[in-house]
């Protein structure tokens, strides 16, 4: 409860530019499924939207009780099978396919139900150029813990995988996806004082003392870590399932 209290904010905003997105590809009556839903928020700003057929997907024992209201089904389980097959015209998944360690199982679920041109919309982590440059610091010794404390914020045990364009092509080519459109975008969960204060001075005990430097050192690194050109580091997936003769 925490966590999603803490990230609600641009948890809002992200899912607000889908729910857009989505206008554009689809009409109200479309079947959509959530995959991932976490604590259904994205059900319910879409029920407010204006959708009337929603369902959505979460691991066994989640509580998904506050959404039963503006779902129209329910699956819980660990591997889809629950999911119905050809049975939806858009999946939906906000920043998921991060956190599954078979990533390709995922996504030839999705084409299995969704129908024929189906759409798959996913957001994803991606390399940014400021990860590229961070792994030739790690290859540097007096500079190889700026680059440690980089990837410590980007990946963890629950945060699996960071895509290229490539390897997001690949998944969605091997799972019969013909790929739409793919934005890169700059999305950051907490304001940046909240990233600086965790990541730089709270997990480096050596720094703590000095946490009350943290609007200054965000301020002076905004340009970088808020800009799309050094830190593009979600992508926006739209494909559609190819139609099989």
């Amino acid at each position: 409860k925490d966590y999603y209290k803490d990230i609600e904010i641009e948890n809002k905003k992200k899912m607000k530019t889908a729910i857009l997105h989505l206008d554009e590809l689809i009409d109200k009556k479309s079947e959509i499924i959530d995959i991932g839903t976490g604590n259904g928020l994205f059900v319910k700003l879409l029920y407010k939207a204006g959708y009337i057929n929603i369902s959505a997907h979460e691991i066994s024992g989640s509580d998904l009780s506050k959404i039963e209201k503006y779902a129209k089904q329910l699956y819980q389980d660990y591997d889809y099978s629950s999911i119905p097959s050809g049975g939806f015209d858009v999946a939906v998944m906000l920043d998921v396919l991060e956190h599954v360690p078979a990533p390709k199982f995922l996504i030839d679920s999705i084409s299995r139900i969704l129908n024929e041109n189906g759409i798959i919309y996913f957001h994803t982590p991606v390399v940014t150029r400021i990860d590229i440059f961070m792994h030739y610091l790690l290859k540097l010794p007096l500079l190889k813990k700026i680059a440690v404390i980089w990837q410590r914020g980007r990946t963890s045990i629950f945060h699996l995988e960071n895509y290229t364009k490539k390897s997001i092509d690949i998944l969605l080519g091997n799972a019969g996806f013909k790929q739409a459109k793919i934005i890169f975008t700059n999305e950051l969960s907490w304001p940046m004082k909240r990233y600086i204060e965790i990541y730089l001075f709270e997990k480096n005990p050596l720094l703590r003392k000095l946490k009350f430097l943290s609007s200054i050192i965000a301020f002076m690194f905004y340009p970088f870590l808020a800009s799309k050109f050094f830190n593009a580091n979600k992508a926006i997936v739209i494909a559609r399932k190819i139609q099989t003769k």
